[in-house]
């Protein structure tokens, strides 16, 4: 982990800028806490966790201690991701973007909570048991129109955005999760549904980077308005 924690401090010293350990410091938070609440709002509608962490877990093993750092340097790759991708993400091009994107995702899974317990499956313990196509295209569902609704307000970028966020974050976390248990003998975390690689992968998690992009995209907004 101290690496990571190195490799900021070396970029930071280098710009002459200290925004990005600001920005580091709060993307070690905030992508645990979305982490977190990922799994939890997974766990909602399917009977098992999407990953089971091993090392250092917090709270039912949704998460664990050794996941800080790692997302403090996620979170500046995708803000790199976004710079290369698209121009001036910070710009009036894309004003309230993260008031927006952050106020229609707690709208759209409440949503499909109230769907779920309403239409679906009225029986709070009942839940996917199986992953299918119904199932699947259900929990997704909010991601994809997400990402629809931010395309059709911002332009067409949306889409290509998600897919590099979803692509490159996916493959970098299994490149991560490799290295881990190079050092420590162990899994920090395994997969539990669709899971290749002995639980180290699973293609289900793409769309899941993708919304994590728009995540910390809105975030970095919000803290270069407070910065400024």
């Amino acid at each position: 982990m101290l690496a990571f924690l190195v490799a900021t401090l070396i970029d930071a010293y280098s710009a002459n800028s200290w925004k990005h350990l600001v920005f580091f410091a709060v993307f070690c938070f905030t992508g645990v806490i979305g982490e977190t609440m990922i799994s939890i709002w997974w766990h909602l509608f399917f009977g098992r966790k999407f990953w089971t962490y091993i090392v250092d877990t917090v709270y039912h093993k949704y998460t664990s201690l050794l996941n800080f750092i790692p997302w403090g340097m996620g979170g500046l790759l995708y803000l790199t991701i976004l710079s290369k991708t698209i121009p001036d993400p910070y710009g009036p091009a894309y004003q309230n973007l993260e008031n927006i994107f952050l106020f229609a995702l707690v709208f759209v899974v409440l949503l499909q909570v109230l769907i779920f317990r309403m239409l679906l499956h009225r029986n709070s313990g009942n839940k996917f048991r199986e992953i299918t196509f119904e199932s699947t295209f259900f929990f997704y569902l909010p991601i994809l129109g997400l990402i629809i609704f931010l395309a059709l307000i911002y332009g067409n970028e949306i889409y290509l955005l998600a897919i590099v966020f979803g692509l490159f974050a996916a493959a970098i976390e299994y490149l991560f999760g490799q290295a881990t248990q190079f050092f420590i003998t162990k899994k920090l975390w395994v997969y539990n549904y669709l899971a290749a690689d002995q639980g180290h992968f699973t293609p289900l998690t793409i769309p899941l980077f993708a919304l994590g992009g728009f995540y910390f995209w809105s975030i970095a907004r919000i803290l270069d308005g407070l910065l400024l």
